[in-house]
């Protein structure tokens, strides 16, 4: 009886690790119009505590998520948010190297994005959905020039973790293109 338990627990061949990493995909080529000569800079950009971890989250119903077992995110999601927000914005408006704050006093651009996100996530079936409060504010003066709440959602093809996230992708890239068509609105 003991050499048989002894054999039970000899494992025999390796260990599959079923992690898998994400990242969000990078933001689409500008289609709107030709860039504008705007000063634009990357204020706060706050996720709320349940996007925190490094786990893929999925809305499974309406008041409640889960935390994936094998899907992650393959680095901070809201540091993921940030840069892709930077460069979809960067190649909206046709500008190089935009600043993110905190950024030197004599280094301040006209005008600061400032992003407060309620939601962003996918549900089991792939749908995704971003819910924020921006504005754009105006540096030296800090006049608030445009406060939104939106709610953005894509549709993936399947509730696959990979197409949730360039579902994600997707409804980041609307926010970019609104808020860059805000911007053009706006100016310095």
């Amino acid at each position: 009886m003991g050499i048989g338990l002894a054999a039970a627990c000899v494992n025999l061949g390796p260990a599959t690790d079923p992690s898998r990493y994400f990242h969000l995909p990078a933001p689409e080529a500008s289609t709107g119009p030709a860039a504008t000569a705007v000063s634009l800079g990357i204020g706060t950009v706050t996720l709320p505590g349940y996007l925190a971890g490094s786990h893929l989250v999925r809305r499974l119903g309406p008041t409640e998520i889960a935390r994936s077992t094998s899907d992650y995110w393959a680095e901070p999601l809201a540091d993921q948010v940030q840069v892709r927000l930077k460069e979809g914005l960067e190649e909206q408006l046709g500008m190089a190297m935009m600043p993110v704050f905190p950024w030197r006093a004599d280094q301040a651009p006209g005008l600061r994005l400032d992003v407060q996100v309620y939601r962003f996530d996918a549900d089991t079936l792939g749908v995704a959905e971003l819910e924020a409060n921006w504005s754009v504010t105006r540096v030296t003066t800090r006049e608030v020039l445009v406060k939104r709440h939106n709610i953005w959602r894509s549709e993936a093809p399947s509730g696959s973790a990979e197409d949730a996230v360039v579902a994600m992708g997707s409804v980041l890239q609307q926010m970019i293109v609104e808020v860059a068509t805000a911007v053009r609105q706006v100016r310095n």
